[in-house]
């Protein structure tokens, strides 16, 4: 959310910090900070401004309000919480405490099913808007840390190494088509796949080969996606990937499961 209005920001909760633990080892560490702040703007006027809720995940923030107001020299900068023990004070604190409590529960609900959330994410679900929704480029980067667990057991560096390159330039792409960091993943249809072709043999100067082990590897992806129930169409359903023929004699043992 932007706006040209002056914003004050109050730090109201320290960072906390996800670690992985031996049951989910799987799941990268994240910088998780809740603030609440004061905002002067369209919804400011004799009974004080409106009070937003600014979450930010990784260093990606989103922010809302929360629907109650508060005059500023009655507003605690370090609490994040408005001042006094009075009836009002008392009822507005409890009622940000109710906030507070609800998004550290949407935190905890991915944190237990071991996928990396984001921002925007928690916005939408306090909000109940695309509840559930996950975001491509976190999914991808989820599969990447835990491939990155099984090189030297099930893959090869090199293998890796290729994920990490593809990862790359999918995010490249998001910029160049989008101007984004991520999209949700049931923005990914058949004219995202063909446009990501199009990209990386356009603008990356990929060979026909190079372009389909990328799109292959986002395949595999969302074929993860669909078995877990975050995808509900598969966008690949009607495009064809086609090889073209090469000298190569062999394959490698873990190249030639992935997909």
């Amino acid at each position: 959310m932007t706006t040209s209005s002056k914003i004050e920001d109050v730090d109201f909760w320290p960072e906390t910090q996800l670690i992985s633990s031996p049951k989910n080892r799987f799941f990268m560490s994240q910088n998780f900070k809740i603030l609440f702040l004061l905002k002067q703007g369209k919804g400011s006027h004799a009974k004080g401004r409106p009070i937003y809720v600014r979450v930010t995940v990784d260093g990606a923030r989103a922010e809302w309000s929360v629907q109650r107001n508060c005059e500023p020299d009655k507003w605690d900068q370090k609490k994040g919480r408005r001042i006094g023990n009075g009836d009002e004070s008392k009822s507005l604190n409890s009622f940000l405490d109710a906030v507070q409590g609800k998004i550290f529960d949407v935190q905890k609900e991915y944190t237990l099913k071991n996928i990396p959330i984001t921002a925007e994410i928690v916005r939408q679900s306090i909000l109940h808007e695309k509840k559930n929704q996950y975001t491509l480029i976190s999914v991808y980067q989820y599969h990447n840390d835990q491939f990155k667990e099984l090189v030297g057991i099930q893959y090869s560096p090199g293998t890796y190494k290729k994920f990490k390159g593809a990862l790359k330039s999918l995010v490249n792409f998001l910029q160049w088509k989008f101007k984004k960091e991520d999209i949700f993943l049931n923005e990914v249809n058949h004219q995202f796949i063909t446009d990501y072709e199009f990209y990386l043999k356009s603008v990356q100067k990929m060979q026909d080969n190079s372009s389909v082990g990328n799109i292959k590897k986002l395949k595999k992806v969302i074929r993860i996606c669909l078995a877990n129930g975050w995808l509900e169409k598969n966008p690949f359903i009607n495009y064809r990937i086609q090889l073209q023929q090469t000298n190569r004699n062999y394959l490698l043992q873990d190249d030639s499961t992935l997909y």
